[in-house]
């Protein structure tokens, strides 16, 4: 009988704290405002944690190894506004879905400069 009792006791030690350190999965869909289009390539993150990922061909995301608390997510891609969000993980998975607007103002030039030497060629 102490035998199953320092039995149940110890697995109760090993499951408990398992239990305490719980990490959700949230994944989403990044889409085109405007047009519903999915957009591949994007990139997705939660500011806090340093932890994100980029969405397929598409447009799903899928970030793992999230503690439960209150972190802001943030969306970026190419010609469109930065998304910004705060969200509460809880201790379950959950799905988040991003829709991101078009930036036409925000587009800023490309300069590309050259250097008129040359390098010699060796025979």
């Amino acid at each position: 009988m102490v035998k199953k009792l320092l039995f149940i006791n110890f697995l109760a030690l090993l499951v408990i704290p398992m239990s305490l350190f719980a990490q959700v999965k949230i994944t989403g869909k990044v889409t085109d405002a405007a047009s519903g289009e999915e957009l591949p390539g994007a990139n997705v993150y939660i500011n806090e944690l340093k932890i994100g990922a980029s969405a397929d061909i598409n447009g799903n995301y899928e970030i793992t190894n999230v503690a439960p608390g209150n972190y802001s997510m943030i969306g970026s891609y190419v010609g469109y506004k930065q998304f910004v969000a705060n969200i509460t993980v809880g201790s379950s998975d959950m799905v988040f879905d991003i829709t991101m607007a078009p930036d036409f103002l925000g587009l800023d030039e490309v300069v590309v400069t050259g250097v008129a030497s040359g390098t010699p060629i060796k025979n």
